[in-house]
């Protein structure tokens, strides 16, 4: 069993906390950061969760597996929340210097899971003097009425040199209407995302609608899909990108929205919600939605437009260039440092 006292090869061990390891973007992030600072000479830094190792991820980086309340956290030198119910380790460790990881604001979904009563908690949580880092400049406005705390935008990891192959390569054999996220969380848009695909396969009754989700939900979905794929790894989702015409992402409210980037990448149009995260990820000049009949009039436009269907193509391929490693590895140690500044 590891221990974060194994990583003192590096002057500054970080240790991220992780509520568990299923699969998930969100997840991931957290890995690939820590990828991204043991590749730095100055840092090394661990996962610590009580879940096990994903099996589902391509790469081995240091993890220990162990509730974080439990964990010895002595060694790290900056400590990573990532969820409010670790507020805890705030209180627990008083020497230590915090940093938290934001890639949503728990608050804002409450209401849409049916726990209002925790909002409070969560603004308590966000209130607690520690630095935050973000994924999106949405959420770093977001939280900056919150906390008296630092917030910096760090972005997402993100390499598009595994979609590159894909964006490069024609049209041929692509038939599927792709719809990526979790049906039983509302605002993921799932629902509003089938219905559109569901009118699009009437107009072109050819295209096959394909399901990628991380939990087996086809009872819930009716059969409003013409293939179902659960948990699949991050490293095969280039496979469904290379069959797709066009993503539909219809959700309401995200922190992300990483299968819009993925998309982009992999020369696919998106048809997406116009809700402030999605502009930031899909840029100012990007075609977005107001609703479901907007998206389906833009698919129908898109799929029956050859020209329009390149230039929406295009435009995701100069957006995608905004997302580099390094400017995200420089955001990064940046917050990295800043944290240790701040101090307690």
């Amino acid at each position: 069993m590891l221990s974060i006292s194994d990583f003192s090869r590096k002057p500054i061990k970080v240790a991220y906390v992780l509520e568990d390891t299923g699969i998930s973007g969100g997840v991931r992030v957290v890995f690939d950061h820590v990828r991204v600072l043991n590749r730095s000479r100055i840092f090394w830094a661990v996962v610590v969760s009580p879940g096990s190792y994903p099996s589902w991820l391509e790469y081995n980086i240091p993890f220990v597996q162990t509730p974080y309340q439990e964990a010895d956290l002595s060694d790290a030198d900056v400590v990573v929340t990532t969820f409010f119910l670790q507020a805890d380790l705030f209180f627990m460790w008083p020497s230590k210097v915090f940093l938290h990881l934001c890639q949503g604001y728990e608050a804002d979904y409450v209401d849409d899971l049916g726990v209002p009563e925790r909002r409070r908690e969560i603004e308590a949580f966000y209130r607690l003097r520690y630095p935050k880092m973000t994924v999106t400049r949405h959420l770093k406005s977001r939280l900056e009425g919150i906390t008296e705390a630092p917030v910096l935008f760090v972005g997402q990891p993100f390499d598009a040199e595994r979609y590159r192959e894909i964006g490069e390569g024609d049209d041929t054999g692509k038939d599927a209407i792709l719809i990526i996220g979790s049906f039983r969380y509302p605002f993921k848009g799932v629902r509003e995302s089938l219905q559109v695909a569901a009118a699009l396969k009437r107009v072109f009754p050819s295209l096959r609608v394909v399901r990628v989700a991380t939990e087996d939900t086809r009872e819930e979905e009716r059969g409003m899909w013409d293939e179902f794929w659960i948990r699949v790894p991050p490293k095969d989702m280039p496979w469904f990108f290379r069959r797709a015409k066009l993503l539909i992402h219809m959700a309401y409210k995200e922190g992300f929205g990483l299968p819009l980037l993925e998309a982009m990448a992999s020369g696919i149009p998106v048809v997406a919600r116009d809700i402030p995260v999605f502009r930031e990820v899909c840029g100012e000049g990007y075609p977005l939605c107001k609703d479901e009949e907007e998206a389906f009039l833009f698919a129908v436009e898109l799929l029956s437009n050859e020209g329009l269907y390149r230039e929406v193509r295009e435009r995701g391929f100069v957006r995608v260039r905004d997302f580099g490693m390094l400017p995200f590895c420089r955001r990064l140690f940046a917050a990295m440092f800043t944290a240790l500044r701040f101090g307690r």
